[in-house]
């Protein structure tokens, strides 16, 4: 996750918490840090792999376990609109 917020700063060219690329807002730019740190490629028959596909997949679970712990935190607050935006 380390990697990730690095590439997240130079993709997005912002200096954030982590919780804030946690949005909608911001997906893009997770998917392009993940697809850059990730190393895509595209083969001659058009089709996307990357060159550590574990990566990929660990990187995806870990951002859904930080999207579920953002969106406990909003429901402990008893904050509404955080609650309304993760669901």
């Amino acid at each position: 996750m380390g990697r990730l917020k690095v590439n997240l700063h130079e993709v997005s060219k912002l200096v954030k918490p982590l919780t804030c690329y946690i949005t909608g807002m911001h997906f893009d730019n997770v998917i392009a840090a993940v697809e850059k740190l990730c190393g895509l490629t595209v083969d001659n028959r058009g089709r996307h792999c990357f060159e550590n596909p574990s990566l990929a997949l660990k990187l995806g679970h870990s951002l859904v376990k930080c999207a579920q712990i953002k969106k406990g935190l909003a429901v402990r607050e008893d904050n509404i609109n955080k609650r309304q935006r993760h669901i």
